[in-house]
């Protein structure tokens, strides 16, 4: 007779072995799977898995599991040994409770997306939460053993709930982020990874290529933010929370930024992103914008530092010096016009 906890120490080692198929050869599996018993519960979990495999939905699981228990009976009605066809049926139903357990822990993986002027919540198998800003893109990917996010794109503020047995990590660039039951944003612009943390504890780390040469990682308090630029640096501040948060309702504040950078976080909420002109990169602003109106954004800039701001024939738009009023639009100024 198989021992319940003996079986979920079996689908533990094979949602382990299921993630990592080199565990299957490490020494203490060997010595483990060696006896016996271990041995069948391993081999009964195994075959439950692969006669569900990829369709094991809830639906299907509980219709699989009736189907199965049924052949059971009806094998026992048939047996002349009860004590047999005992067994037989409990062997069953210890594999779909095992295989149940082994649904639990599943590897977890999806992409979440909010469209171009969209703030998007969403909640997570944990109950952690995600504020997707407008054009963010973020990977989860949640097994038995840890909880891993990887931000491809924009910015995202992350409410994690507390698991002290799967760590809560999010990958953003070069910078890994670790957090337990924490609140905290991440910024993915073209030249910089922001880490804000609004309350709890986090560890940042940045490889050698944004300036963590010896790899060890940077505790931040509440009210902290980690600016990890591509050239090799990393800064940390104090800042205002609430100037850092402001786009959770649609309010972007720039405080002395380089236009670049803002032009960066405009163009979240651009269809045909916003082009700077390379002489005027060096500018900076700022401001409080609302975030859903480029338009304004523009028209507050061409007349702020006197710029020219040009619309090519495909609807983008190029903020340049008053003297080029053409560059970078197109040859000709037939395939441009003055965006003022």
């Amino acid at each position: 007779m198989l021992d319940p906890e003996l079986s979920q120490i079996a689908a533990e080692w094979h949602t382990r072995i299921a993630e990592n198929p080199q565990r299957r050869e490490s020494l203490q599996f060997r010595q483990w799977i060696a006896i016996a018993e271990h041995r069948e519960a391993f081999d009964c979990v195994s075959a439950a898995w692969k006669r569900v495999g990829e369709l094991a939905e809830l639906p299907a699981m509980a219709r699989w599991r009736s189907r199965v228990l049924g052949e059971a009976l009806e094998a026992a009605a048939h047996r002349r040994h009860r004590k047999w066809a005992g067994l037989t049926a409990f062997a069953a139903l210890v594999c779909c409770a095992v295989l149940s357990a082994v649904l639990v822990f599943r590897p977890e993986q999806h992409i979440y997306r909010a469209n171009v002027g969209e703030r998007r919540l969403v909640t997570l198998s944990d109950a952690s939460r995600l504020w997707l800003d407008s054009q963010t893109s973020v990977r989860v990917s949640y097994t038995a053993h840890a909880r891993t996010l990887e931000l491809l794109q924009g910015r995202a503020r992350f409410d994690v709930t507390h698991d002290a047995r799967r760590p809560f990590a999010v990958t953003a660039g070069n910078s890994t982020v670790v957090a337990v039951g924490t609140s905290f944003n991440v910024e993915l612009l073209p030249s910089a990874v922001l880490v804000t943390l609004t309350e709890g504890q986090v560890l940042v780390s940045a490889d050698q290529r944004i300036g963590q040469p010896d790899g060890h990682a940077i505790a931040l308090a509440a009210g902290q933010q980690l600016t990890a630029f591509r050239r090799g640096t990393v800064v940390v501040r104090q800042i205002d929370l609430n100037t850092a948060n402001a786009w959770e309702a649609g309010k972007l504040v720039f405080d002395d930024i380089p236009l670049s950078e803002a032009i960066a976080r405009i163009n979240r909420y651009e269809n045909r992103p916003i082009r700077l002109d390379p002489l005027i990169v060096g500018l900076r602003i700022s401001g409080v914008f609302e975030a859903n109106r480029p338009d304004a954004f523009v028209h507050a800039v061409v007349n702020y530092f006197r710029l020219q701001a040009v619309r090519s024939a495909d609807g983008r738009t190029y903020l340049m010096p008053p003297a080029a009023k053409t560059r970078g639009c197109g040859r000709g100024s037939d395939r441009c016009r003055d965006a003022r």
